[in-house]
């Protein structure tokens, strides 16, 4: 069996992340603490971040983000907004 290509990895890698914030979401073990015009404050048990569709103040955006993975912490506020404006319709 080959190596994967980075492609394949970093493909991985993002659905990691979207597994885990679908996790999260369903548990309820993230909390969006504050949001104001998509600008969101997330808070877990342990630690706190500012979340945006697009940027995330956590080390796994800050790291990961120069590939092209985004972090659990958005994809969870991609979820939770989208059930909210399913909530409002």
């Amino acid at each position: 069996m080959g190596k994967l290509l980075i492609g394949d990895k970093l493909a991985k890698a993002q659905a990691e992340r979207v597994k885990k914030a679908e996790l999260a979401f369903q548990q309820g073990t993230l909390f969006i603490d504050q949001l104001d015009d998509d600008i969101a404050v997330i808070r877990s048990d342990r630690n706190t971040y500012t979340v945006t569709d697009s940027f995330c103040s956590c080390p796994d955006f800050y790291y990961r983000s120069v590939d092209g993975i985004t972090c659990k912490h958005i994809h969870f506020l991609r979820l939770a907004l989208a059930e909210l404006k399913k909530e409002v319709a």
